[in-house]
């Protein structure tokens, strides 16, 4: 079976932190792992809002932060296959659709063969905290959200990050590797992980609601001849 020498950050974290999944159908597992995927967006939106810090913020595909007071204080880049990024963002929910802003922010590439090209994955460091989260699938391939404020497990997200962007653009590797420096990962307070996981849970979309949603970007991306290239996640 064909297999990609560097793990994607779902991988990473599953690794870290294996998750039990109960026996579902295909289908309710992804509107599961898609519905806290969107969860955890809202809340890290809430958290960065609450903390007030500058910092780092490395996304794919699409970038995940819409408010213009956020993107003032972070570095925000966003690792996609650029010529598709187009493609992708008719299938984000209208709530979610990433601001003027957000959408100019810095992109750097990967590519197009590259499995995280196809997970949506997000990390965050900070002076007071750093986590990585992946809507993927892991080594199990089965559809799960993941994330990890394990230093260990973010630095290593980060150098996953790094040694693509080495393939694809190594003239950008200095840069980061400058931003990366000012905000090195850290274990955050236990009172900060127990907000995010409160928020996590009430920011759930409804899941009845979501379903009917999520099947309907499933069908817009059956019909989307480029969606197939991107192993669309809806």
């Amino acid at each position: 079976m064909y297999k990609w020498y560097l793990p994607t950050l779902s991988e990473l974290i599953e690794q870290s932190e294996p998750l039990s999944i109960a026996v579902k159908p295909a289908i309710a597992q992804q509107v599961q792992a898609e519905r806290r995927w969107y969860s955890a967006i809202a809340a890290l939106h809430i958290l960065l809002q609450e903390t007030q810090e500058a910092g780092i913020l490395l996304a794919g595909p699409v970038p995940v932060l819409e408010q213009s007071d956020l993107l003032d204080r972070l570095s925000c880049w966003t690792f996609t296959p650029e010529p598709l990024l187009a493609s992708w963002m008719p299938f984000l929910p209208p709530a979610d659709r990433c601001s003027e802003a957000a959408a100019t922010a810095s992109t750097l590439p990967l590519l197009p063969n590259d499995p995280q090209a196809g997970e949506q994955f997000c990390m965050i460091l900070t002076p007071s905290f750093s986590v990585a989260l992946a809507f993927g699938e892991g080594v199990t391939n089965v559809p799960a959200f993941r994330f990890s404020f394990d230093p260990e497990v973010v630095w290593q997200a980060w150098r996953s990050l790094r040694s693509r962007l080495l393939l694809t653009q190594p003239q950008s590797v200095s840069r980061l590797d400058l931003l990366v420096d000012q905000f090195p990962p850290i274990a955050p307070d236990y009172r900060l992980v127990t907000r995010f996981s409160h928020l996590l849970l009430t920011s759930l979309p409804d899941a009845t609601e979501w379903g009917i949603a999520s099947s309907t970007r499933r069908f817009a991306c059956r019909n989307n001849p480029r969606s197939a290239q991107i192993r669309c996640r809806c």
